[in-house]
């Protein structure tokens, strides 16, 4: 690609390929990752040596969005250099169209239906797939600035506090050297902040609903447990990348998400600071 395609035509390509490329579907740039990542090419060469060079083209289409297709480095090379021929104009722009045409369905889709992605439904999901053990116990709780059973109590926490402890063995699948918050994104781990975000938020308007209602702290940690716990299912089951498992594996996967929120203060009140849905660290 020439040096002529203005940044805002490669933006609105990026927009409508919907992150993927146009030929082998491969999702081009991950999350955290710039050094994965798609290529605008040109249909019609933008230069008399290159590809499907065409003279008589108007050159500001020739550098429009409408002449570009984003690929990755893998196709991009096999259009231009490797099996040109095989690639003439009219097969780049059915491609093309197709592959937006299908992006847009999608989103509208997804749109109508209310089906969000979220990284909380991707680690549900993934921790269904995994086989766990207790035996590992549980990571390292150094940097905690409070024990658990001073959390427990000063939420008012009594039914779930027995679960608490059960379930904190498996923080390690997800913050040990290996777990699924500590591995690079590239290689498929998740960006915890947003996890945490996203189950804070849920608990926040929790908060805001009580005090609707005319309720106001000390609360019942058990109920305000439950009622995150039901919003957050809810929520993961109707999000795009649920993928369908028994109610059970569902529930003690969720239980591993939200007990490791709560032990790191991301959701619920700190017993110290007394703040735990401000707490923006990660």
């Amino acid at each position: 690609m020439g040096n002529d395609v203005k940044q805002a035509q490669k933006t609105i390509l990026h927009v409508k390929c919907g992150n993927k490329c146009a030929k082998c579907k491969k999702p081009l740039v991950e999350s955290g990752d710039a050094r994965a990542g798609g290529e605008c090419a040109h249909i019609y060469g933008e230069n008399p040596t290159s590809a499907r060079y065409d003279a008589t083209q108007d050159k500001a289409f020739v550098n429009s969005e409408k002449n570009l297709i984003y690929v990755c480095p893998n196709c991009h090379d096999e259009i231009d250099n490797k099996k040109p021929h095989d690639f003439p104009p009219e097969i780049l722009f059915e491609m093309k169209n197709a592959h937006e045409a299908a992006v847009d369905a999608s989103l509208q889709d997804n749109i109508k239906s209310g089906r969000l992605f979220t990284y909380l439904t991707q680690v549900v999901v993934r921790l269904s797939s995994m086989e766990m053990s207790t035996k590992s116990g549980p990571y390292n709780r150094s940097h905690l600035e409070y024990e658990i059973n001073d959390k427990i109590d000063c939420n008012n926490i009594k039914v779930y506090k027995e679960l608490i402890h059960e379930y904190g063995v498996y923080q390690s699948y997800l913050q040990n050297e290996n777990g699924l918050y500590k591995i690079s994104i590239s290689e498929g781990g998740y960006e915890k902040r947003k996890i945490y975000n996203r189950i804070r938020t849920v608990y926040a308007k929790i908060i805001v609903e009580l005090k609707k209602e005319g309720l106001y702290a000390p609360y019942d940690g058990d109920m305000i447990f439950l009622m995150g716990y039901n919003k957050i299912r809810e929520l993961i089951i109707n999000s795009k990348e649920y993928v369908e498992m028994n109610d059970d594996d569902l529930m003690h996967c969720l239980y591993i998400v939200l007990v490791d929120a709560f032990i790191e203060c991301k959701w619920f009140e700190n017993p110290n600071k007394g703040g735990g849905i401000l707490d923006s660290s990660s």
